[in-house]
């Protein structure tokens, strides 16, 4: 299921463009002051009728000035010297506050296709990404995201030139994958994997495609309220496009909310079938520690024999404790 998408990209302003002028305050208006402090003293000098002696030492005090230039310059501190301002690297590393945090490119695959993916794909890596449309920052989000979620993966296309043919490559070798069909629920037993297949630029736009297995599938937030066969959205698709266009999120923060919608109905469907199954375990529990109580009282009112008057409730007891450990 997939729908054709343009989804925001968030521009951060530059540096504000004073804080390249400032730093070129101290090295320019010290001079022109110590300047502009000789030519006032010349000016009080004509004034008081020592002309001579000021012409005399003009060229000489000029001189010094001009002289000076250099120390005021190279004795500028550091913070005054203009500097070239350049764009931060972009690496694998990235600081917060003095600690070194080691981003998740290290759990990403790197692929040159659809066909590459399916190649490579395992249950291990959840992240494949072909080129570099997401920065460091959002694979980091993206994969911590996915760490979360071990049963989700997605794969990122910068470019397709027939998007409709790598869908079905994707889709249909991942999807279809004993690795991908691996991936259960540990209570439930059933399949549970979710792929998203996410195109940057294609022949047909920006699109977005998801798979889903049975557990999903079943409990009402699989592909099929992903997008209908048309591509028209549905709850899931629509979660994705709010958190695009109304929240302002990126690529990684908008399928967080998708697979939080997802997983999070898994767990929530899960715990109270679980619960309902434990009340029920618990009842006949109860039944059977009152069982023979009421056997005695049944013998006493009828003379029945075989397996109706003798039950076997060891038989019980086992099956009782075999659902309490399952």
């Amino acid at each position: 299921m997939c729908l054709r998408l343009q989804w925001k990209a968030i521009a951060f302003p530059s540096r504000h463009p004073m804080s390249q002028i400032t730093p070129l305050f101290p090295s320019i208006v010290i001079p022109f002051m110590a300047i502009y402090a000789i030519c006032y003293a010349m000016v009080n000098a004509v004034h008081s009728g020592r002309l001579t002696y000021v012409v005399g030492l003009r060229s000489l005090i000029l001189l010094l000035a001009v002289s000076l230039w250099p120390v005021f310059m190279i004795g500028a501190p550091a913070w005054a010297m203009p500097t070239a301002v350049f764009p931060a690297s972009v690496n694998t590393m990235s600081t917060v506050g003095t600690t070194p945090v080691l981003m998740a490119q290290s759990t990403v695959v790197p692929i040159t296709s659809a066909a590459d993916a399916v190649a490579v794909f395992n249950a291990a890596q959840q992240l494949y990404i072909q080129g570099s449309t997401l920065s460091p920052e959002q694979v980091n989000r993206l994969a911590t995201v996915l760490n979360r979620n071990p049963n989700v993966f997605v794969v990122v296309m910068e470019y397709s030139a027939d998007v409709v043919a790598d869908d079905v490559t994707l889709s249909r070798g991942i999807a279809n994958s004993a690795a991908f069909e691996s991936v259960v629920h540990p209570i439930t037993g059933e399949r549970q994997g979710v792929l998203f297949m996410v195109y940057f630029d294609s022949d047909q736009g920006r699109m977005i495609f998801m798979r889903s297995e049975a557990l999903p599938d079943r409990l009402g937030v699989g592909e099929q309220h992903f997008a209908d066969a048309s591509g028209n959205p549905r709850t899931l698709l629509n979660l994705f496009r709010h958190a695009v266009q109304q929240e302002g999120k990126d690529l990684p923060g908008a399928l967080e909310v998708v697979i939080n919608r997802i997983n999070g109905t898994i767990q929530q469907q899960i715990e109270a079938s679980v619960g309902k199954a434990q009340q029920t375990i618990e009842e006949a529990a109860t039944a059977l520690a009152g069982f023979p109580s009421a056997l005695q009282q049944f013998r006493s009112r009828f003379t029945v024999g075989g397996a109706l008057g003798n039950p076997d409730i060891t038989v019980w007891a086992a099956q009782l404790q075999q659902a309490r450990a399952a």
